[in-house]
């Protein structure tokens, strides 16, 4: 009783060539199937145990898949015109010897046509061609192990009709779905996101990508089923993705880890109390104010006193600082977040109310310089 022999290239049907061969042992006598060079003993010459390998079978399976005809070597010569190329050595010894050859499509591969085939490879194209696809891979796979029995190659009597056991829907694909389904849900149900929020479910959307394409992998793999759902979950998730990014970059408030508390001043800064006789106020400074440091900066007075809140336009705070209004002139003390340095500056209200130009003065910094706000 002979044995099956399997025909495959490593790097275009990898995948399927183990799968198809687990199958086969579950329902044949393993030591019967014999796949290219894993049972070539050590020191033995490589084209005579082809030879005498594929002589001692009664099928060989010529597993074809998406690169079987266009694979090429090293130096760019396509390897099916390679005399000594093993796979065009293993269909040939078994059509010369009058082996059963079963050619087996996978990955959507199809029969080549006569043409593009070497002379001793062209009665190839003359065997019947068995398909196994990934959504009917049991039922294919039965049908092709019904062929082989036909052959005269039994299977094993505890093997029964069915081929694999049956597989779970992914865990992981549901996983995906769900989480997904959450986040999405959590956009409806409040709007009041806080920065940190945001980040945090960016991050959860982008692990319930990983689980989706994890699954997908798995059930391309035939580890698990459950495709549609790995689909269904990569599709939520990305979904989830677009709408978190898409709140972050409208995210224009203060980070509430710079608001919830204020920042503390060195206990050397003079604080500033509100004078005996106050001054006359000529205008109100509250507001939003463009600096020519490119700063944002918000300012908000009460009486003669301000407070002022300078940062860039995502909302990171860098400058936080008081004062006081004497007259036209503003008079600052601030704290430089970055590197806990401070400062003064003295700046006047220009007669339209809608710009304030001074300089500014950080003695531990070393810096100075002019310091112009325009709203």
């Amino acid at each position: 009783m002979g044995g099956i022999f399997i025909s495959y290239r490593r790097h275009d049907s990898a995948g399927w060539t183990g799968h198809l061969a687990e199958h086969l042992e579950q329902c044949f006598v393993p030591d019967q199937i014999f796949m290219d060079i894993e049972k070539i003993e050590a020191g033995a010459d490589f084209v005579e145990a082809i030879e005498s390998a594929v002589g001692s079978c009664a099928i060989l399976l010529a597993v074809i898949g998406p690169a079987w005809l266009t694979s090429t070597d090293a130096n760019g010569r396509r390897r099916l015109d390679n005399p000594e190329d093993y796979i065009r050595l293993e269909i040939t010894t078994a059509l010369n010897r009058n082996v059963r050859v079963i050619p087996v499509m996978v990955g959507g591969a199809v029969m080549p046509e006569s043409s593009e085939l070497p002379d001793d490879l062209k009665p190839l194209t003359r065997r019947q061609a068995h398909e196994l696809t990934d959504n009917r891979w049991d039922y294919d796979t039965e049908q092709l192990f019904k062929f082989i029995e036909k052959a005269g190659i039994k299977r094993k009597p505890e093997s029964g009709a069915s081929v694999v056991p049956p597989k779970k829907v992914s865990g992981k694909a549901l996983a995906s779905i769900i989480i997904s389904v959450l986040i999405l849900l959590s956009f409806f149900q409040r709007t009041d996101f806080t920065f940190d929020m945001k980040i945090g479910s960016l991050v959860i959307a982008l692990v319930a990508l990983v689980l989706g394409g994890i699954a997908f992998i798995d059930t391309r793999l035939h580890n698990a089923k459950g495709k549609i759902f790995a689909i269904i979950g990569m599709g939520l998730s990305s979904l989830a993705l677009i709408v978190d990014i898409g709140l972050l970059s409208s995210h224009t408030t203060i980070p509430e880890k710079y608001t919830r508390q204020p920042v503390p001043f060195p206990q050397s800064q003079p604080v500033y109390s509100e004078p005996a006789t106050p001054e006359p106020v000529v205008a109100d400074v509250s507001g939003i104010w463009r600096g020519s440091d490119s700063l944002t900066y918000s300012i908000r007075q009460q009486g003669n006193m301000v407070e002022i809140v300078g940062g860039y336009p995502n909302g990171v705070v860098v400058i936080t600082g008081k004062g006081i209004i004497r007259g036209r002139n503003i008079e600052l003390n601030y704290l430089r977040i970055t590197d806990r340095t401070s400062g003064n500056a003295r700046l006047v209200i220009h007669s339209d109310g809608r710009t304030l130009q001074g300089h500014y003065q950080n003695p531990v910094a070393g810096e100075s310089g002019a310091m112009l706000l325009t709203r």
